[in-house]
């Protein structure tokens, strides 16, 4: 019985291992070509290693405006990410807390918009961004990152906003908040990644069996 036990987690290991190695080998590829010269790149030799070191793809890129490149993906990503979760938390909190006419279907809808394709929206996209002068914009890149990440968004955060009791926001309304400020002082925390561990450890220690942060 431990011999086959031991069997069982040797395989696990060695399949883990192996997952692991093809997941992390096409990064070590990329680093180590940026460290080889064109010639060594285009030539019929495998380079395992960067045998022939130099570091002139990284000067080369530097001048040819990596990075305003950079800067300008920097500031697509913020304002995305500011946006994005600003619109999927309320709209995860009032399709998990309020009871409304459509409420379903709306949740099904968002799910089914994830099933469509990017590449059939290409057209359409690009023809809206023209009418309203924003191609070639950051606010026009960031407009179309938001509308292709808001549902994945929504239906994540949907989960976690269920996964808090309202009895939670229910007793701070007693105890005299209002609706938005129960959300922002109790669901909002404990919503936060960082703050649930703490939440939940400081509550062990008390002896209590809630992650109240009362």
């Amino acid at each position: 019985m431990k011999a086959r036990k031991f069997l069982s987690r040797s395989a696990l290991n060695i399949a883990a291992l192996i997952v692991f190695v093809c997941s992390a080998f096409p990064v070590y590829w990329m680093v180590n070509t940026s460290f080889l010269p064109a010639s060594a790149i285009k030539g019929d030799t495998v380079h395992m290693w960067p045998d022939e070191f130099t570091l002139r793809n990284y000067s080369t890129a530097r001048d040819g405006g990596f990075l305003s490149a950079l800067k300008v993906s920097l500031s697509a990503t913020g304002i995305t990410l500011v946006v994005a979760l600003l619109f999927a938390f309320m709209a995860a909190l009032a399709l998990s807390r309020f009871k409304f006419r459509s409420r379903k279907s709306i949740i099904v809808l968002v799910l089914v918009i994830q099933m469509i394709p990017a590449e059939a929206l290409i057209i359409s996209t690009f023809r809206v961004l023209d009418g309203w002068y924003a191609t070639n914009t950051i606010l026009g890149l960031s407009g179309v990152y938001i509308a292709m990440v808001l549902p994945f968004t929504i239906w994540t955060l949907r989960g976690f906003v269920n996964g808090v009791p309202a009895d939670l926001e229910e007793a701070a309304m007693i105890d005299g908040c209002s609706r938005s400020g129960a959300f922002w002082r109790i669901t909002f925390p404990l919503l936060a990644p960082a703050s649930s561990p703490r939440a939940c450890s400081r509550s062990s220690r008390r002896g209590t069996s809630s992650c109240s942060p009362w």
